[in-house]
């Protein structure tokens, strides 16, 4: 897929995290997990789109599986500048389980 088929993936998951999290009920963390998940699918597939359009060949891309931590960390070698505590939260994610 081409890097701006992937944003627009991308794009519809973090809507579906908004609304879901929307949908979470107060004093139950559980409930909010879908939007979580969502929301950290998105940001998966955005670091994807922005290593596909630096010219990271998508076997490499692949070869980080849902690792949040390995992603951010090839993203930042390849240039994306991201606040210090964002760069920080995403390499705490490591595995997720999208």
């Amino acid at each position: 897929a081409a890097p701006e088929d992937i944003v627009a993936l991308a794009d519809e998951y973090r809507r579906a995290a908004i609304a879901l999290m929307e949908s979470g009920r107060r004093g139950e963390p559980l409930s909010r997990a879908p939007g979580r998940l969502c929301a950290m699918h998105a940001i998966e597939l955005y670091l994807n789109a922005f290593l596909l359009a630096g010219g990271t060949p998508p076997e490499q891309v692949r070869s980080h599986f849902h690792n949040l931590a390995a992603r951010t960390e090839s993203a930042i070698a390849s240039g994306l500048v991201l606040r210090k505590r964002t760069a920080e939260h995403l390499r705490k994610q490591g595995v997720a389980t999208s």
